[in-house]
C-alpha cells in the first residue's frame, strides 16, 4: 500500500503554479529547511489556510 505524503493538496498547487519551496519560505518570512519541515507532516489548520492563500494570490 502507497501511503500519501502530508500537504499534499499543497504540494500540488506549488508544483501547479511552479512555485518552489524557496519562494514560498521566503514570503512566509521562514527558511527553505523550516518550510520542508512543515510539509513532512500535517499542518495545522490557520497555517494550511495561509500557504492556500497565498498560492491563489500568486503573481
Amino acid at each position: 500500500m502507497i501511503k500519501e505524503k502530508a500537504n499534499m493538496k499543497l504540494r500540488l498547487a506549488l508544483k501547479g503554479k511552479n512555485i518552489p519551496y524557496w519562494q514560498m519560505a521566503k514570503k512566509l518570512g521562514v527558511s527553505e529547511q523550516t518550510f520542508v519541515r512543515w510539509m513532512r507532516e500535517p499542518l495545522p489548520a490557520k497555517t494550511e489556510q495561509k500557504i492556500a492563500c497565498l498560492i491563489e494570490d500568486w503573481k
